[in-house]
């Protein structure tokens, strides 16, 4: 999957693979695993500021879900939309990206009750 946004091209590439009995083996916590996934992202930035080079980053995930590339890519970035959602709204409504709290754990801490008071 290609999209060209935000002065960017990015591409996502969903690799998964069922063959995980080898690893259930290791871990009884992992009873009902499925499937294994790896997410690669290649990111472009485009425009005037172009440096003309690409990252990419990989991400991994386990799943009860079994193995079928499109669903699990669709799965995976509608869950990264609710992540982006609720930080939207910390920064919007609690202003979190202007926050200055660096003492200690006060930053953390102020962190975690913003998120529950959002919930």
């Amino acid at each position: 999957q290609t999209e060209k946004d935000h002065g960017r091209i990015e591409t996502r590439r969903c690799l998964v693979t069922n063959d995980v009995a080898w690893l259930g083996q290791q871990d009884q916590n992992w009873a009902g695993l499925q499937s294994l996934i790896m997410i690669e992202s290649t990111r472009e930035i485009i425009g005037r500021n172009s440096t003309g080079t690409a990252s990419v980053e990989r991400r991994y995930y386990i799943s009860s879900l079994p193995a079928r590339a499109a669903q699990l890519a669709q799965t995976v970035r509608a869950h990264w939309g609710i992540g982006n959602g609720m930080h939207w709204v910390l920064d919007v409504a609690f202003r979190e990206d202007d926050c200055r709290i660096r003492v200690g754990e006060a930053a953390q801490n102020f962190a975690i009750l913003r998120r529950i008071a959002l919930n």
